[in-house]
């Protein structure tokens, strides 16, 4: 799976351009940004010639949608083009992560900015053809159902962009994660369990109830010790490390990462991969959690916080029994260390009750 953590990075860098000042240009004053961001809108010339369908040439809609393919294919081209910089070159699999790329980016074009928005466009001319049609203007009757399609373009970006990645996201992660699996890559089958793609993550060596009548972690208030390690080389091959993050560390790095370096960045996500590996391996089976409920706060030397942060507040054990009473005592005591290519953390919950 040599280089798959580049096919949803550079989808998501893709992204970025999409959802940038070529969806919303009113925010920003900067030139440079308008220019290229803009170029976004060209995606839907297919729909401007929709919306102008009932007013012009059939040819004129028929080149409308080749700009937009044109658009696509450029797209496409370029994300490929900027991935290759940076795959390993001597990877095997180049050719293959450049194929889950070209694929992934062009579904996502093709769905998001021109089969849904032309279905979208076409829908409103049609549709608002008879109302306009009662008008006693021939000029409303006339220009209407197209002015009533172009009103609609602004909005297309905030109808599909979001809902088509996120549906495009699942189902490439999906198909790419089976198909590493059933090669034998235990990375893949790793992050699918820590996103939840799979079963929860289980530790079959210990249960609920055997844990909790332990004497020793009684007396301790210990509710369990959790250690993890990562090798960073390694760590460059799982597709979804920068996805385990939860809302709080996502915004936090998406603020920092465009001034660290590539090696600084991938410490930051082993650093939290590690803490939340281990955190799962304390809390499980008394707590069942998911990656992006845990975030690993850490400024500097100083050592990590862990915070659960799930939006609903609500927890469950691996059997399903309500826990966000333990929850709300629980208290984690964290450590990483960095040595050379690998990181460790080692995470301890504690359950003062337990004493």
């Amino acid at each position: 799976m040599m280089g798959l953590d580049l096919v949803q990075e550079h989808h998501e860098r893709s992204s970025h351009l999409d959802e940038s000042l070529g969806r919303y240009s009113a925010y920003t004053i900067r030139l440079k940004t308008i220019i290229a961001t803009g170029s976004r809108y060209i995606a839907y010339s297919s729909d401007i010639g929709e919306a102008f369908r009932p007013l012009t040439r059939p040819n004129v809609v028929r080149a409308a949608y080749g700009i937009s393919w044109a658009y696509i294919f450029a797209d496409v081209g370029y994300t490929c083009w900027k991935a290759n910089d940076e795959l390993d070159k001597t990877s095997p699999s180049k050719y293959m992560d450049l194929g889950w790329i070209a694929a992934r980016r062009a579904v996502f074009q093709t769905l998001a900015s021109l089969v849904l928005p032309a279905v979208t466009i076409h829908s409103v001319v049609k549709y608002s053809a008879p109302l306009f049609a009662r008008h006693a203007s021939k000029h409303v009757r006339a220009f209407g159902p197209t002015l009533a399609g172009l009103l609609a373009v602004p909005l297309l970006p905030i109808m599909f962009d979001h809902p088509v990645e996120h549906a495009v996201d699942t189902v490439f992660d999906e198909i790419e994660y089976r198909l590493a699996s059933l090669m034998g890559n235990t990375d893949a089958k790793k992050v699918k369990d820590m996103n939840k793609l799979t079963n929860e993550y289980s530790v079959s060596s210990v249960t609920e109830s055997e844990s909790s009548s332990s004497p020793l972690f009684a007396k301790l208030a210990v509710l369990g010790l959790g250690v993890d390690l990562v090798y960073l080389p390694r760590l460059r091959q799982l597709h979804l490390a920068r996805r385990i993050l939860a809302p709080s560390e996502a915004m936090h790095f998406q603020t920092v990462s465009p001034t660290m370096a590539q090696d600084d960045c991938l410490r930051f996500l082993a650093t939290r991969w590690t803490c939340k590996e281990a955190t799962y391996k304390a809390v499980y089976p008394h707590l069942a959690l998911r990656a992006t409920d845990i975030a690993v706060h850490k400024d500097g030397g100083a050592k990590p916080t862990i915070v659960l942060e799930r939006p609903t507040q609500q927890y469950h054990s691996a059997s399903g029994r309500n826990v966000s009473d333990l929850v709300a005592r629980l208290r984690f005591h964290a450590s990483v260390s960095h040595d050379g290519d690998y990181v460790m953390a080692s995470v301890l919950a504690e359950d003062p009750s337990a004493a």
